[in-house]
């Protein structure tokens, strides 16, 4: 009998920082009393829970298949600069910048730049495979 899926019992739903935060918060106390370690454990729990309910974009294989470019691409569009301020970033023309969204949307099976931003930024809580 393996061990039960943890539920979600706080109020970090979807926020990754706030819940990784609040995890160190109570991890700082020299001495920590076996409610504040219940506490972490239910924490961690649910960061678990949202990485594993994490939506298809979250797919670590995903920021594999794209170039060192898109990548960079990828990055501007998450930090939400515009097609012109990506190209003026990355010393490239708008065409180019237009071409390397094509590919990022197709290989991540985005609908749109704001679902590859979404999937770009998960990227962030996830550490890259050797």
């Amino acid at each position: 009998m393996g061990n039960p899926k943890p539920i979600r019992i706080t109020k970090y739903d979807n926020n990754f920082y706030a819940l990784l935060i609040e995890i160190r918060r109570l991890l700082e106390p020299a001495l920590i009393d076996e409610t504040i370690s219940q506490q972490c454990q239910l924490l961690v729990d649910e960061a678990i829970l949202l990485i594993e309910t994490a939506p298809s974009a979250a797919r670590q294989h995903d920021r594999d298949r794209l170039t060192e470019r898109e990548l960079e691409v990828a990055a501007a569009i998450t930090a939400g600069l515009s097609n012109s301020g990506i190209a003026e970033r990355l010393f490239i023309s708008v065409n180019t910048v237009r071409f390397h969204i094509g590919n990022i949307l197709r290989k991540l099976e985005a609908k749109n730049r704001s679902e590859a931003a979404a999937i770009v930024s998960v990227w962030a809580w996830t550490p890259a495979r050797e």
